[in-house]
């Protein structure tokens, strides 16, 4: 199918994000990834995502705005180095803003580099030397393409790079044409000299349907119809911090998060009624930590309730939040806050009154794509027309901590103020950021009891059962 190259610097947040959206669509594909002199934790994303990872230790620069020509030539020699190694009879040039969003159709590619600006135009100069090597121009001026997310005929640039030597005097020569000191512009990028070569000896250069730009007028309608192969200016994620075990955290395991008031008739039913049925039915294999988060106060009651069969750790709330405020904005808070103590990709959410009905391990969570479901219902403190996600939620590390670097830091402010849920906060940052397709709706996996009172009713666990009926039972996880 599609393998891909990437070269990458220092981008560590926007590298990870890119990576596991193209593994996501194209799991077994080549990944050849050359990091250019810059952070070395590269390495284990690379390691994490199966790439043949190449650590450079001479600093070409970035492909776009290259000083001189000579610059230039040191990147297209090591891009035309590295795509040899490509298994895969097309390739994604990928980049820290290039985010692959679906599999992309092979009968779709028709020329040796798909992915093009028709605005944007080689220089007058240069055509006279493609067309003295026989290019048949059918207008006067004719455009390039091959920016990030453009896919290119692996077999055509393998040939290319059997003629390295003519490529270095094409591009001196294209150097020697297109000075800044002529044309008024520097065109030493990678897309323009790309380009110039793969016209100069033969090649096509075309469109792609699935080819977008973030700037593209019918954006909403590609994404409303799942036509974005690839999506180019992503830069959503630049200058954010990364989570700080993102290159550590623990695979193919999940971190449950609850909290509890720590005392009282609920947190005594909760012991009694719900605490025996996690036991029971909760994977312990894949549990990294199970998180209970309660008053300070209640630390030692607690402690002294929770069985060794889970994975236990305790925190006092003014740990992960300080402030004193209405109790259930203090839940939103802690419930995002806490990302920064997780140690796996994802956590899930839980309350205290939530009920296990059947086994649930983690690969419950999944379709299988890799998407997460979710279960809705109706909010109305957002004036947006959809539903927003229930309690019982797998949420993404990452995107939380991403999201919180978002808002700002005045983040909890944001909350306090409008009184959201961080569900709901979270949705719509996913959906701002082009990543609501790593979520799909599922009303057979997870559902919310609208009578949760019945605990208080002291029912045994087939009583329970009944009352939440066996259909119920046998069709959700989580209620």
């Amino acid at each position: 199918m599609i393998g891909a190259y990437f070269p990458c610097f220092n981008e560590l947040n926007s590298a990870n994000e890119i990576l596991y959206a193209y593994r996501k669509y194209f799991p077994n594909n080549s990944l050849v990834m050359v990091n250019d002199a810059g952070d070395r934790k590269h390495q284990f994303l690379g390691e994490k995502y199966q790439c043949k990872f190449f650590y450079e230790t001479e600093n070409v620069g970035y492909p776009g705005g290259q000083l001189h020509h000579a610059q230039i030539t040191r990147w297209i020699k090591r891009f035309l180095k590295y795509i040899q190694l490509i298994d895969d009879d097309w390739f994604f040039l990928l980049e820290d803003d290039v985010f692959v969003m679906k599999t992309v159709a092979v009968d779709t590619l028709q020329y040796d580099i798909c992915g093009i600006n028709p605005v944007n135009i080689l220089p007058d100069v240069s055509l006279k030397v493609i067309q003295s090597r026989g290019y048949c121009m059918n207008d006067v001026r004719i455009a390039y393409g091959a920016m990030g997310g453009a896919i290119f005929r692996t077999s055509f640039f393998k040939n290319m790079a059997n003629r390295i030597d003519e490529v270095e005097k094409d591009i001196n020569l294209f150097g020697h044409l297109c000075p800044q000191s002529l044309t008024g512009k520097n065109w030493y990028y990678s897309d323009v000299i790309l380009s110039y070569l793969t016209y100069l000896y033969g090649g096509t250069i075309g469109q792609y349907p699935d080819f977008t730009e973030l700037w593209f007028t019918d954006i909403n309608t590609r994404l409303e119809n799942n036509m974005i192969g690839a999506l180019n200016q992503y830069k959503f994620l630049y200058k954010y911090p990364p989570h700080p075990l993102l290159t550590y955290f623990v695979p193919n395991k999940y971190t449950i998060v609850l909290q509890t008031q720590g005392n009282g008739p609920a947190f005594d039913l909760f012991v009694e009624k719900l605490l025996p049925r996690y036991e029971k039915f909760i994977n312990v294999n894949d549990i990294e930590e199970f998180i209970v988060i309660c008053p300070r106060e209640y630390i030692i009651n607690v402690k002294s309730k929770l069985s060794g069969v889970l994975p236990f750790r305790l925190y006092a709330d003014d740990i992960i939040c300080n402030i004193q405020n209405d109790p259930w904005i203090k839940e939103q808070i802690i419930n995002l806050s806490i990302c920064l103590h997780v140690k796996t990709e994802h956590y899930l959410i839980l309350n205290d009154d939530v009920i296990l009905t059947k086994e649930l391990s983690f690969k419950d969570f999944f379709d299988n794509t890799g998407g997460i479901y979710y279960s809705l219902e109706t909010n109305t403190n957002l004036n947006i027309k959809r539903k927003l996600v229930v309690t019982s939620q797998l949420m993404i590390t990452r995107i939380v901590h991403q999201m919180l670097h978002a808002m700002g830091s005045d983040w909890i402010n944001v909350l306090i103020n409008y009184k959201t849920l961080e569900h709901s906060v979270y949705l719509i940052y996913l959906k701002r950021t082009f990543r609501q397709h790593y979520y799909v709706v599922s009303n057979n996996k997870f559902a919310v009891a609208s009578e949760v009172n019945m605990l208080a009713q002291n029912l045994t666990d087939e009583q329970i059962n009944i009352k939440l009926s066996k259909e119920l039972a046998e069709k959700f996880c989580v209620v």
